[in-house]
C-alpha cells in the first residue's frame, strides 16, 4: 500500500473515531481469541488514544495469560497496572447504553470474547486485515484491509495523528506487532515502511524488539527439525509435521514458527500441521505473496489474510487433516501463480537499511 494513500485512509478513520468516542462514554477494546502481539499491540495503542481522548477504556480478553502467545503474554503482564484488563464476565456490571466496541486484528463474531454480548453494543467500530467472511460482525463502522500488513501499523498511524505521546515500551509494541505479521518486515509495503520510520523516530528500538522472538537454542532445534523434514508437493506447495512424534501438543505460535521457518523453502506456499489440543488438530499457513492462503484455509473451515492463516480441526488424525489439505491442493496443482512483485525488502534484512533511511528523510 502507498503511504499517501494509508494516510489519507487514516485520516478517515480518525474522524469516524472522533465522533463515535465523543458520543460514547466508555469503550470496550477487544482483539481475537488466544491474542497475539499485532492484537495486545493494537489494544495497547488503542487504550492510549482513549486515555488522549479522556475516555475510560477497557481490554476484553478472555484467555488465560499464561496460555498466550510468549511476546503477546509478555507484554500483557508488562502493562497490567497499566490498562484495564477484562473477562466478557464482566461486561454486564460494566456496560452502558453509549457504549462502543472496537474489535482490532479480528472481525468475525465467534473468535471475540465480547460474542455473547455483541447485541448489546449500539456502535461497533471494525480494525483489521484479514477476509471476510458470513461470520464478519456486522457494523457500518468498519476498515477492513487485506492489503494493510498488520493492525498495529494502521493503529500506529491513528496514534500519530491523535498525538500521542509514546514511551520507548509502547513503541516497541506497536513495531512488535507489526514484525510478527510480516515475517519480521518482509513484506512489500510503502506504508508499512513508514509506521516503522516513525515508530523508530518515537524510540523503537530494533534491538529490543528482535529479542522478544528469541526462543531457546533447544526449542530452536526442534522447530529447524519439523520444517526441514517438509514434503514439496506439486512443487508449489511445502506441508509438514512431527514425523518422530506425530501426538506432539503444540502451542499455536510453535506452528507459526515452523511454517515461518518454511518459507526459506523454494515454494508459493507453506503449511505446518499439529495437534494444539488433545482433540484439536491445526494447520498455520504461511504464504511468498504468489498463493492466497486465506482462500485455502477458508475451504477448511479456517481463515486469516493473503499471506497468513490458519485453520483448526477437531478429532482428526494429523493423516485424515493431511490428506484433506492435499486434497483442497490438488486442484490448484496446474494454475500458473500470481506474479510476484518485485520485493522492497530482501531476506537478508536490507529493510533494516531501508527503515534507517526512511527516518532519515522525515
Amino acid at each position: 500500500m502507498l503511504e499517501k494513500d494509508a494516510v489519507r485512509e487514516s485520516k478517515k478513520n480518525k474522524e469516524v473515531l472522533d465522533r463515535l468516542l465523543k458520543e460514547s462514554d466508555r469503550v470496550f477494546i477487544v482483539a481475537h481469541d488466544r491474542p497475539d502481539m499485532d492484537a495486545i499491540g493494537s489494544a495497547i495503542g488503542m487504550s492510549l488514544i482513549c486515555k488522549k481522548k479522556g475516555k475510560k477504556s477497557y481490554i476484553v480478553v478472555d484467555d488465560e495469560v499464561e496460555d498466550m502467545e510468549k511476546i503477546a503474554k509478555g507484554a500483557v503482564i508488562d502493562t497490567k497496572n497499566e490498562f484495564n484488563y477484562i473477562k466478557s464476565s464482566e461486561l454486564d456490571s460494566l456496560l452502558t447504553n453509549n457504549s462502543l466496541m472496537i474489535a482490532l486484528d479480528v472481525n468475525q463474531n465467534n473468535r471475540v470474547a465480547t460474542k455473547n454480548h455483541l447485541k448489546k453494543f449500539k456502535k461497533i467500530f471494525i480494525i483489521d486485515h484479514h477476509k471476510t467472511s458470513d461470520k464478519t460482525i456486522e457494523t457500518p463502522y468498519s476498515y477492513i484491509r487485506e492489503e494493510l500488513s498488520s493492525t498495529c501499523e494502521e493503529i500506529s498511524r491513528l496514534v500519530t495523528l491523535n498525538g500521542v505521546k509514546l514511551n520507548r515500551k509502547y513503541a516497541n509494541f506497536l513495531l512488535a506487532g507489526i514484525m510478527l505479521d510480516t515475517y519480521k518486515l518482509n513484506v512489500d509495503s510503502e506504508s508499512m515502511l513508514m509506521a516503522v520510520a516513525k515508530l523508530l523516530n518515537k524510540g523503537a528500538k530494533l534491538d529490543d524488539v528482535k529479542s522478544m522472538f528469541l526462543i531457546s537454542p533447544e526449542h530452536f532445534g526442534l522447530i529447524r527439525q519439523i520444517s526441514g523434514n517438509a514434503e514439496v508437493v506439486t512443487c508449489q506447495y511445502a506441508i509438514t509435521f512431527d514425523r518422530n512424534n506425530p501426538n506432539r501438543i503444540f502451542k499455536p505460535e510453535d506452528l507459526a514458527q515452523i511454517a515461518d521457518d518454511m518459507l526459506n523453502i523454494d515454494v508459493s506456499a507453506v503449511f505446518a500441521i499439529g495437534y494444539t489440543n488433545p482433540d484439536t488438530i491445526s494447520i498455520s499457513a504461511r504464504s511468498n505473496g504468489m498463493v492466497d492462503v486465506a482462500s485455502i484455509m477458508k475451504m477448511l473451515n479456517g481463515g486469516g489474510d493473503k499471506n497468513r492463516a490458519a485453520t483448526q480441526i477437531k478429532e482428526s488424525t494429523i493423516e485424515e487433516v493431511y490428506n484433506k489439505l492435499i486434497r483442497v491442493l490438488m486442484p490448484y496443482k496446474n494454475l500458473e501463480p500470481e506474479p510476484q512483485k518485485q520485493l522492497l525488502l530482501n531476506k537478508k534484512n536490507n529493510w533494516l537499511i531501508s527503515c534507517f533511511i526512511l527516518v532519515i528523510n522525515n
